[in-house]
């Protein structure tokens, strides 16, 4: 016998010497096939909802915006970022402002809007159905502001 043959047993498989029974084969297998499922169906994904973007009134810099819902058991939310990424650079653009939207609103958008207020001042509104998880106050050569509409609240200094 070669140490890499099986032999059946009453008890279970055999495996190089050690005994493995008929119950465990059987939860081991289901429970790849879960987690095969779940990771194919169940899991879900995301979904843009809604997106815009804003180039600064010189051109160098694009500041974007996407609101993602994702879905799956027990892992389901929406979330907004904010991203600005300078125009004469090959690299990704970089997240500045992390919202993630209010589980209780009826709506699936914060109604955010970016605003160049001079080539280096982005302004970014929101309306407060959302708690902020990331705030960059300045990157590069842009200082970014926040504002909260329903509470009309700067929510960085300038």
């Amino acid at each position: 016998m070669h140490y890499y043959q099986m032999i059946g047993t009453k008890a279970g498989t055999r495996y190089a010497g050690a005994v493995v029974p008929s119950a465990v084969r059987i939860l081991i297998f289901l429970m790849t096939a879960e987690i095969c499922f779940l990771g194919t169906f169940g899991c879900g994904g995301e979904d843009t909802i809604w997106a815009t973007e804003a180039s600064s009134p010189d051109g160098r810099w694009l500041a974007s915006a996407r609101t993602v819902e994702t879905s799956g058991f027990g892992t389901g939310d929406i979330e907004t970022d904010v991203y600005l990424k300078w125009t004469k650079s090959s690299k990704a653009p970089v997240v500045v402002l992390g919202f993630v939207h209010d589980s209780t609103s009826q709506s699936k958008t914060i109604n955010l809007s970016m605003k160049w207020i001079t080539p280096s001042h982005l302004d970014v509104t929101y309306d407060g159905h959302a708690s902020v998880d990331l705030q960059v106050v300045k990157y590069g050569d842009v200082a970014i502001s926040l504002r909260d509409a329903s509470s009309a609240t700067d929510k960085t200094s300038h």
